[in-house]
């Protein structure tokens, strides 16, 4: 498999991945700033900033004329905003490159914000956010993460933000986030597809060096505040669902094989059909459709979730067996034959990670914004024939302790 070239110019980080016999382009960015970065208890400006791009920029003065440039070459766009990042994406014909690249030097560096658009995208974000809270599920997801990290604290933040605050800000506020976070140093940029790399980079050159760097955007986030050992809530559902969280590090992040190892594990224990949650709980017990683990990340902090719905009253067997299977699994060495199984199903896995140039741009970017480097699948693979599981498991016998658990409970709302 070819390796990526990597670049950069003026300070922006580029990974570029041509690929001969296709007709498509694709083009991902990742951005530092969003909810997380926004100052005080209240958020929401990234997100408005986001969606007004696409109402007018230099060259393309309205969103009608947005949408005919993009017609007129086979241009798709979106955008996203999150907590840590706001993200775009471009995908293009190989004939419509330039043309591409012109669209992402529009939206990202020379968006109009017109005045008289901001009322009607504050609805169009209300919309949004309502769509979003009508699940209970959503609902329940961020009480428990609240509980989990601290009420206030802004890793708690969806990256919609409060429909309420949006109509409090001005123009010159959505102007003074652009003007401080989009700027060429605070991105990484991959490109995957039928291009040539000297045409892509000339182009790059053109575009990103046109922007000055400002001063770099710092984010030294206070660690996390966890509150109740036990969370209950409830809500218009049928049945239970079961969250169980135990922090891995809080202060500290592990390196990448030592992430890689706690992932093979959270596999082995809950990755599938073939876990041993699974076999026991579904297949030999009957008591659940989907049961899960998982081993997340949030900066300085990590945690290992079982996840888990269930029919109300077979929640505390179903706990219960949680436990001892946990308990087991972490007090006996890992079988050799089974986590052999496992980690070659994992590196086959990991090798189809580049089947597409949609996936291969993103693992890109993803590797450049939060490594500075790209991890081709064989590099991963790399790392990963590395681990030791027994002493992962012996990391995670120490942190899984059951008293230490944080158990949040969402059942059927009992007054309705």
């Amino acid at each position: 498999m070819p390796k990526p070239v990597i670049i950069e110019i003026n300070k922006t980080k580029i990974a570029l991945y041509p690929i001969k016999g296709i007709r498509t382009v694709v083009l991902n960015v990742m951005m530092k700033g969003g909810s997380w970065h926004e100052k005080g208890p209240n958020w929401g400006a990234f997100h408005l900033l986001e969606h007004l791009l696409f109402e007018g920029t230099q060259k393309f003065k309205t969103h009608q004329d947005f949408e005919i440039y993009k017609q007129d070459y086979g241009i798709s766009n979106n955008a996203w905003t999150g907590g840590r990042t706001t993200g775009f994406w471009f995908q293009f014909p190989d004939i419509s490159i330039k043309e591409g690249l012109n669209l992402f030097n529009e939206v990202v560096f020379n968006p109009l914000i017109p005045e008289e658009k901001i009322s009607k995208e504050i609805s169009v974000v209300a919309q949004e956010y309502k769509d979003r809270w009508d699940s209970p599920m959503a609902r329940f997801d961020q009480i428990q993460i609240e509980n989990l990290i601290g009420k206030n604290h802004p890793f708690g933040r969806d990256g919609l933000g409060q429909p309420d605050y949006l109509k409090t800000l001005k123009r010159e506020d959505l102007l003074e986030i652009k003007t401080q976070y989009y700027q060429p140093q605070n991105m990484s940029i991959s490109i995957a597809g039928n291009f040539d790399v000297d045409t892509v980079k000339k182009e790059l050159s053109l575009i990103l060096n046109q922007y000055p760097n400002g001063d770099k955007v710092e984010t030294d986030w206070s660690l996390i505040d966890p509150q109740k050992k036990y969370l209950g809530y409830q809500d218009d559902v049928n049945q239970s669902y079961l969250i169980i969280n135990w922090f891995l590090s809080i202060g500290k992040s592990y390196d990448l094989k030592t992430r890689y190892g706690i992932n093979m594990l959270s596999y082995m224990l809950g990755g599938g059909p073939n876990s041993i949650l699974f076999k026991k709980i579904r297949q030999e017990l009957g008591l659940v459709y989907s049961i899960k683990s998982r081993f997340w990340t949030l900066p300085k902090t990590s945690a290992f979730e079982i996840w888990a719905s269930v029919d109300n009253k077979n929640l505390t067997v179903l706990t219960e067996n949680i436990k001892n299977i946990v308990y087991d699994f972490l007090n006996n060495p890992i079988d050799e034959k089974e986590y052999e199984r496992a980690h070659h199903y994992m590196d086959l896995q990991t090798l189809m990670s580049y089947d597409s140039i949609y996936n291969i741009g993103k693992n890109m970017v993803e590797d450049l914004f939060h490594h500075q480097k790209v991890y081709t699948p064989e590099d991963k693979i790399k790392i990963a024939k590395s681990i030791d599981p027994e002493k992962i498991r012996l990391l995670l016998k120490e942190k899984l302790v059951w008293n230490d658990a944080f158990i949040s409970v969402m059942s059927p709302n009992t007054q309705t």
